[in-house]
């Protein structure tokens, strides 16, 4: 017997916990393969803009900005949406480029 998908998931978690790469592998799976629509909420745009064609930024419940998700991550129009793309870390920011030199 072939297991169905359920007509509504839903899925909670603490907003200090990342989101594991396992969890949003298996969510792209089931939006691009499965003919499955989602309602993601997040403050990561990143993971959004994997999951999503389009986006809503809201702050303090007020829509601040919408649109396809590249649009809205490569050209933030809303301050807001902004500080949210400029808190994502950043694993290279502080990396030394090449030919830099370590020594102090």
């Amino acid at each position: 017997m072939a297991a169905t998908l359920p007509r509504t998931c839903r899925g909670a978690r603490p907003r200090t916990l990342k989101t594991p790469k396992s969890i949003l592998e298996l969510l792209n799976n089931l939006v691009h393969d499965s003919d499955v629509g989602i309602l993601y909420i997040t403050h990561d745009l990143l993971s959004a803009r994997m999951l999503s064609d389009e986006v809503i930024v809201l702050n303090e419940g007020q829509v601040v900005e919408a649109g396809p998700s590249l649009r809205v991550i490569r050209q933030p129009e809303d301050e807001y949406t902004r500080r949210l793309l400029e808190a994502i870390p950043n694993p290279f920011q502080d990396a030394p480029l090449p030919g830099d030199s370590m020594a102090g």
